[in-house]
């Protein structure tokens, strides 16, 4: 069997949210079993709906323990570090923020066969867990201004939410560099940076971050979801069905490799 640490009560009566939190954050081999076992079990539904399959409780729990048995080998082996810096450039998650901080998300995409922009983030709390989220989707305009507008559209959803201490990142370098340095008055995007540090300034403390696109799923998904959406911005207080397993490899700190 297959019994958690903190006991059955508490497995079978809390909230989804902290459900997750709990057994994610408990001791090394149990989040680790936690996390292998509900990523199998959706392998499991989906063997038996696609191609007819029945995976058997004795098989599955078997299954759990070996995948869970190798993942702690492989990560608990002793690896020169030359091979740990080879593998630290390789493979990249997304992490939680610390304490009080808010983590905002976001992403711009483009697709040159409609001359559409669109664009997506994303709020979670020191427990990875979704606050808020939304898509814009914003017709014809440049992938820089795509994303600086996805990070006006957070900052401003910050304000008026009360996020107060804000870690905002995003996959583009351009756009980072560009709030963190400014440009030229005359610049196209200038009005934007303006807006942006106007926004920036109404809280209490902002870290601008560049993250990998492959640590960065979940906006990835959020800003092409975008495209199909009518123009203009779509909040989501509760989140889309079709972002929920990016969500869960991100809560679970899934790496991912780089280039991917």
């Amino acid at each position: 069997m297959l019994i958690p640490p903190n006991g059955i009560n508490s497995f079978f009566n809390t909230n989804l949210h902290d459900w997750l939190a709990l057994n994610l954050t408990a001791n090394n081999y149990w989040s680790c079993l936690f996390g292998v076992a509900i990523s199998s079990l959706w392998f499991f539904r989906n063997k038996l709906v696609f191609n007819g399959e029945i995976v058997d409780a004795a098989s599955g729990s078997y299954q759990i323990k070996a995948r869970t048995e190798e993942f702690l080998k492989v990560a608990n082996s002793n690896l020169n570090p030359r091979n740990n810096q080879a593998t630290s450039r390789c493979l990249v998650r997304w992490s939680r923020p610390t304490g009080e901080y808010i983590k905002l998300n976001m992403d711009g995409s483009w697709f040159a066969h409609r001359s559409n922009a669109a664009c997506g983030g994303i709020f979670r709390d020191s427990a990875g867990r979704y606050l808020e989220g939304f898509v814009g989707n914003l017709g014809n305009c440049s992938i820089m201004h795509v994303e600086l507008w996805a990070i006006v559209h957070g900052l401003t959803i910050a304000t008026t939410h009360g996020y107060q201490n804000l870690v905002v990142e995003s996959d583009s370098v351009a756009a980072i560099n560009f709030i963190k340095n400014g440009s030229s008055p005359g610049h196209h995007c200038a009005p934007l940076i303006q807006d942006i540090r106007v926004l920036a300034g109404r809280l209490q403390q902002v870290s601008w971050m560049h993250i990998f696109r492959e640590a960065n799923m979940v906006a990835d998904q959020l800003a092409k979801k975008g495209h199909d959406l009518p123009l203009g911005l779509h909040i989501f207080d509760s989140s889309p069905p079709d972002i929920n397993y990016a969500l869960l490899c991100d809560c679970i700190g899934t790496l991912r490799l780089r280039g991917s």
